[in-house]
């Protein structure tokens, strides 16, 4: 069987696109801008040591169980996980409006509180595996665009430049640490003891 487009049906759609109020539309629903966030990225370090120790299920099991955890976290911290990519768990705080408007403007310090809490549960499970596991995290403010993309399956996603700041500061991160950037520690306004 040929699919053949009727030439108008597509012209009437591409004429549609071009309308200011329907393209409006599209966009709303597709994409969204946020200039003020903190964005973070965790990495759970260790786990190819421990896949040699477990089976397949029972390192499924640990994932969901870790994550699940992590998703707990984000709630608590005003934070919400926008994927997981491998073994790295990415979320993003001042996006949503939590309760409070200053709740909003503390983003900063809330992904940080994440992150910490982040490497505490990771840091209780090592201590009941015989794996030697650690988390890295890293935070970087700005800010993102945030979207649906694909049309079959649809996933959320958020990218821009301040994505991928946070993502190399997490792989320069060290294990049991929140590295942060200058844009992040501006936020903090001196709420944490930190080093250079």
């Amino acid at each position: 069987h040929h699919h053949h487009h009727h030439p108008n049906l597509v012209a009437e759609l591409k004429s549609d696109l071009q309308t200011p109020h329907l393209r409006h539309f599209f966009q709303k629903i597709y994409m969204q801008k946020y200039d003020k966030v903190s964005i973070l990225f965790g990495d759970v370090i260790g786990l190819n040591l421990l896949s040699r120790q477990c089976s397949a299920l029972e390192m499924v099991r640990f994932l969901n169980e870790t994550f699940g955890r992590f998703d707990q976290l984000a709630s608590e911290n005003y934070c919400s996980r926008i994927q997981i990519r491998g073994d790295r768990y990415f979320c993003l705080c001042g996006h949503q409006q939590p309760p409070q408007q200053q709740q909003l403007q503390q983003h900063a310090k809330y992904a940080v509180d994440m992150g910490i809490d982040m490497i505490e549960y990771i840091n209780f499970v090592s201590n009941l595996t015989c794996v030697k596991l650690g988390m890295r995290v890293g935070v970087h403010s700005g800010s993102i665009v945030c979207g649906v993309v694909g049309l079959k399956r649809w996933t959320y996603d958020a990218w821009s430049s301040d994505v991928i700041v946070a993502g190399l500061t997490e792989q320069a991160g060290k294990m049991g640490r929140v590295l942060v950037t200058e844009a992040t520690l501006k936020g903090l306004h001196g709420h944490y003891s930190v080093e250079p």
